[in-house]
């Protein structure tokens, strides 16, 4: 059994991979995980009524998790040692611009080897974050995080008009 946990549930993860469970994979467990990054983001938005894109789009578990764990986030990335991957639609990491000065850390924790795969939902996000990639960083870690990624179109449901 391979459990992967997931941050959000919202259109975009229902959309890219939550979609699955109502296929009934075998061997898949899709579970919610919670994080210190949520925690502060939802604490910030009951104080302040603002959502911060920054800590929206970390991860650092909370909890240990078992054997046969992965992460799927969809415009985020993981800080942990637990395996992840990651649907995106437009770079990675995505903080916003005045957050600027973390992007080497996230890029860093992209290049790593927890982050398994990068799953770009169109040419036109993998073309993106190729670019970005490049501009970014040296060409030994962009060729590492290039060679994780794949292009996956999301999941449609048959539209049956």
């Amino acid at each position: 059994m391979i459990n992967i946990y997931h941050t959000h549930s919202g259109y975009n993860e229902y959309r890219n991979f939550l979609y699955l469970t109502e296929n009934k994979h075998q061997g898949i467990l899709f579970k919610k995980e919670y994080d210190w990054y949520k925690i502060r983001t939802h604490l910030t938005y009951i104080i302040q009524k603002k959502v911060d894109n920054f800590r929206l789009n970390q991860h650092l578990s909370c909890f240990p998790h078992p054997p046969n764990t992965v992460f799927h986030f969809f415009n985020g990335i993981s800080h942990g040692k637990t395996p992840w991957i990651c649907s995106f639609e437009k770079n990675l990491p995505r903080f916003g611009p005045q957050y600027e000065s973390h992007i080497p850390k996230g890029i860093n924790a992209t290049a790593s080897p927890y982050c398994k795969k990068i799953i770009a939902i169109s040419n036109c996000a993998a073309n993106w974050e190729k670019q970005f990639i490049e501009i970014k960083t040296p060409k030994s870690i962009a060729d590492e995080i290039n060679s994780k990624m794949i292009i996956m179109h999301p999941p449609q449901k048959k539209n049956n008009r």
